[in-house]
């Protein structure tokens, strides 16, 4: 079904609650009436045919196929995913941490189940942050860069290299949630342990819109010379 620009954002969120990651990355508060999505558009000065393809990317997912890719600056979208890097280091990532960290205070007979928890979210945290900073300054500009400049994104083997050999940020989330629900004998903390699980599940999804928003929407923009 295609979004059309005149329908209300507010009943699309009720339908798909992964919108209010997209919302609030974007700027967007919410209480936005019955504004339609050109008029919150128009509110925050954001581009119309760009906030609708993010939109149907989210809604769609695999199924999804651009409409307006042609149509707006690339940096509309590194601006974006520059904001959910901001979002997953400093709040998905010390939620998790955090947790942990008080899962191993409540249930200090399970010091060594705790500690491996830990090493694996730091082994994972670590390589993440790592993986999000080399976008943010070395990736990212490079795309930007040509496209302001109308290069051939190709002739840069490092983007062009990266591009098909793009990383997967959500396969080390599996170990961490297997450890908790198929390896570890119960906690006593259920509550924290259910919280814990729920965050990874969320972040999970919530990257796996992330990498469709590299490869479906950046990438193939990255491609584009006249725009």
């Amino acid at each position: 079904m295609m979004i059309l620009e005149d329908n209300k954002l507010a009943d699309y969120i009720k339908d798909y609650p992964a919108l209010l990651n997209f919302l609030d990355r974007l700027g967007v508060k919410l209480g936005f009436r019955d504004n339609t999505i050109k008029q919150v558009c128009e509110q925050y000065n954001l581009e119309v045919k760009f906030v609708i393809d993010l939109m149907m990317l989210i809604i769609n997912r695999d199924e999804f196929n651009p409409n307006y890719l042609d149509n707006y600056a690339v940096i509309n979208t590194v601006k974006y995913l520059k904001n959910s890097h901001q979002s997953y280091e400093f709040d998905y990532l010390p939620e998790i941490e955090s947790l942990i960290n008080r899962l191993a205070e409540l249930e200090r007979n399970r010091e060594l189940d705790c500690k491996l928890l830990m090493m694996y979210f730091k082994e994972y945290k670590d390589d993440f942050i790592k993986h999000i900073n080399y976008e943010d300054s070395v990736i990212f500009p490079l795309i930007v860069n040509a496209n302001n400049t109308n290069e051939d994104i190709n002739k840069d083997n490092i983007v062009a290299e990266y591009m098909q050999n793009h990383d997967n940020l959500d396969e080390k989330l599996v170990d961490l949630k297997n450890l908790l629900i198929r390896y570890f004998r119960p906690f006593e903390n259920i509550a924290i342990i259910r919280s814990i699980i729920n965050l990874l599940f969320e972040m999970e999804e919530d990257l796996r819109i992330h990498e469709l928003i590299e490869n479906k929407i950046l990438f193939p923009k990255a491609q584009i010379i006249n725009y």
